[in-house]
Formats: C-alpha cells, structure tokens, sequence
C-alpha cells in the first residue's frame, strides 16, 4: 500500500527542512565570521598556533576561502615554518586580493624561488596597487635583494627572463624609482644603470674602522653581535664568517663557569631562551644538537633573532661573486672583507642552512612590549625575553651573558647542559671530541674534561 501524507503536512516538512537549511547555513555564517574575528585577535596576542588550527578548520568547511588560506600560511611563518606555509600556499593556491598578502607572496617566493610567470605576477600586483608606493617598494626591494641567491639545488632564486619580460621589469623598476624617490628604491642614473653593478654594490662592506671594536669581541667585553649592528651586517652573519675570529663562549674564571653550570642543571627540563650564538655552536655538534635543545622545554627564540637569521640566509646563500665576508686577518690584526671562493661559499651555506632549520624547531616567541626598530635587536630581544619571562638565557657569548646577568638573569653557554647532562649520566661522554669538534669549529675557552681550557 503506497502512503501519503496530507497536503499541508507535506507543506510543513517542506517548511521545516527549508528552515533547517537556513538555520544550518546561518550557523556555519555565525562560525565563518566568529572565526575571521578570531583569526585577526590572537595575533596581536601572539597566538599563531590557535591561529593555525582555526583556519585549517575554517578551510574544511570552506576550501576556497582565500582569507582563510592567507590567514593559515601567515600563522605557519609567524611560527617560522616556511616549507609548512609553502606547503599550504601551494595547496590552497589562495588569490592576492588585498596588499597585505603581497608581502606573504612575496616573502615565500623569495626563499623557494620565481619562475617567469612569477616575475609577471608580482609586476601585476606593482600595477594594481599603483597608487601605494609601499607595495611597489616592497616588491623592488625583494627583487633587487635576491641578486645571486641560489636554492639548495643550485639554481638561482630569480630566473632569466626573456628580453621582453626584461624591458619590463626594468621599465617598471624605473618607473617606480621615478615616482618614489624617496623611496627604498633609488639609483643614480636610471637610464642607464646596470642592475648587476647596483646590486652589487649594496653587498660590499668596508669593515677598517671597525677593528678597536673587533678587539673588544675578541677580548670577551663587547658582543659580536654590537659589532654586527654597528656594521650593519647580520649577526647571524658574522657568526657563521667567523668575523673576529674564533668565538668566545666560554669564561676562563672556573668561578663563573661553576655558577654557568649551576644555572643549567637548574634549567634542564624548563623553558629557557636562546639566541643566534647558540645555534651557531650546537649547529657544530649535529648529533649533539637534538639532544640540547630536547633537555629545555621549550627553548624560545626571540621574533628578531629569526629575522636576523633569515638576513643571514639571504647573505650567505649568494653566488661566490654576488657577496663579500668579513673576517679576522690575525697576521694584520684586523677585519678585512674579500670575496667569497665557491670552496667558502659551499661551508658558508652547509653552516646558514644547519642553523636556519634548527631556529625553526624551536619557539618563536614575541616580546610583550614591541620592540623599537634598533640593530642590536637581534641579541638584546634575547636578554630582553629573558627579563621579561624570568627565563635563562643560553647564549655562547659571554659579552652577552654577562650583559644578562647584569640584569638578574641567570646564564649559560652551550658547554654547561653539556656537561650537566653528562654528569647525570643522560647522555654519554663525548665531551673530549666534542671539544675538539668545537675548537675546529672556532669556539675556544673550552674545558676539558681534565679542567684546563682549550686553546
């Protein structure tokens, strides 16, 4: 027998299905709007892995949600994880419609490369977002600062272009330096100018008049990243270059190294802050290096110490040809700059690379009170986070540490939870090859496991 309900309550199901559709797409409205609140909040609290979370839901409900896509990817490189936002950019492939997105794009194409049609995409965003010059300054900044950068593969960061692309680039380069000039843009002879030699020129230093500050890095007073600021040169940079020579890490004063060691015992399974200089030396110590940074949880890097790792990156990822390192003459006793052979530029790179993949396992954390756009960022943000929290300091600078502990903080190097953790029979002793790995490595003022420093 074939049943049938009624006309009218036919009507109603009718009704109440359409109503539940209703209610079901206002929900998920309320939900989409809630989280687009959310999602612009909890970064200003520094919040990125709620972020992230949230919009990887929200992009379940709503694939192709590009806000949502753009607001994924910015909270994986607020985090420091570039081949996450790649990853996600590349699965999403979210469309640029609002300015800020430019930067993103522009920020994740310039660590994993352009092809033509990239080129011809950022010269469109130049256009479209003509009337604001900071656009346009951004974009010719990047392009102008990635001369000579190569990929891990090899192949460089910007392609040839075809002659035709080229005149644009280069119409559209003058154009802009034309309409701005004051902006970062700006070149003597328009017409004329040869974008190889401009760009080869913002890489040469001249480092003479640094060296009475060269001998106060060397002599354990002043922190080679002041150096780096006065030089306007990367810290992380004049790390991995060895600028002023082997790295002083560790203090002689068997006092002091006995209160550092203290201070690392105590810290072991806590949070702790770190800075470039520590991931410069547990970098020489590949299969030590996991081990350090689990014995902390977390380790926190400050936001401008990435920064300045990610200036680093840039620096030292250039053609031999494209850049220029600053290093110790002992014989002169001083810092000259001089061309990079490939031989260097290969060990520059293996050192850059080491170290920019273990800032990124590491927490990436904001200062509550934003800091001032100062060069010395990229080592007082670390004295400064650790202030503010009460949290060690691990620094392999003892300028630094001594700055740190000037302001109550307790410190210490990499050798100290080395130590420590072999005195608890947590990893076993390899301190006499670990010395040796780091002496080569230039880090000296290293105890042996007999007591007396290397040289």
């Amino acid at each position: 027998m074939l049943c049938r309900l009624p006309q009218s309550a036919t009507t109603s199901a009718k009704r109440a299905a359409g109503g539940s559709r209703v209610l079901a797409a206002g929900a998920l409205t309320l939900r989409v709007r809630r989280r687009r609140c959310l999602t612009r909040t909890r970064p200003r609290q520094g919040r990125w892995p709620e972020v992230e979370q949230m919009c990887r839901e929200a992009l379940a409900e709503n694939p192709g949600d590009s806000d949502f896509a753009w607001a994924l990817i910015a909270a994986q490189v607020n985090q420091g994880h570039l081949d996450q936002a790649w990853s996600s950019y590349q699965a999403t492939a979210p469309a640029v419609t609002r300015r800020e997105s430019v930067l993103l794009w522009m920020r994740l194409h310039a660590r994993f490369g352009f092809t033509p049609d990239d080129i011809a995409t950022a010269l469109d965003f130049a256009d479209r977002w003509h009337d604001e010059p900071e656009v346009g300054g951004l974009i010719f900044s990047v392009f102008l600062d990635m001369g000579g950068q190569l990929l891990p593969g090899g192949q460089p960061v910007l392609p040839d272009l075809e002659p035709d692309m080229a005149a644009r680039f280069q119409a559209e380069l003058v154009s802009y330096a034309q309409r701005n000039p004051d902006g970062p843009v700006q070149m003597v002879d328009l017409n004329d100018a040869d974008l190889t030699t401009v760009i080869r020129a913002q890489l040469v230093l001249h480092a003479g008049s640094l060296d009475p500050a060269a001998q106060q890095v060397r002599s354990g007073k002043l922190p080679l990243a002041a150096l780096a600021a006065a030089a306007n040169r990367s810290y992380a940079t004049m790390l991995i270059e060895q600028s002023c020579g082997p790295l002083y890490a560790v203090s002689p004063d068997r006092d002091v190294f006995a209160r550092e060691l203290a201070a690392a015992k105590a810290a072991v399974s806590g949070e702790v802050v770190a800075e470039a200089s520590t991931l410069a030396v547990i970098t020489l110590l590949p299969e030590r290096a996991p081990v350090l940074v689990s014995a902390f949880t977390p380790v926190r890097l400050p936001r401008p110490a990435l920064a300045d790792i990610e200036a680093a990156w840039s620096d030292l990822t250039r053609a031999p040809g494209w850049s220029y390192s600053v290093t110790y003459d002992p014989e002169r006793d001083a810092l000259v700059s001089r061309g990079v052979s490939l031989p260097e530029h290969q060990r520059l790179y293996r050192r850059i690379t080491g170290i920019d993949k273990i800032a990124r396992t590491l927490v990436i954390t904001d200062l509550t009170e934003t800091a001032s756009a100062d060069a010395h960022q990229a080592w007082l943000a670390a004295v400064d986070l650790a202030v503010e929290r009460q949290l060690p300091l691990w620094s392999d600078d003892v300028a630094i540490r001594s700055t740190a502990a000037g302001k109550g903080v307790a410190v210490f190097g990499t050798w100290a939870p080395l130590t420590a953790l072999t005195e608890a029979s947590l990893i076993p002793d390899t301190r006499t090859a670990d010395a040796l790995a780091l002496s080569d490595g230039g880090v000296i003022r290293l105890p042996t496991v007999g007591g007396e420093a290397s040289a």
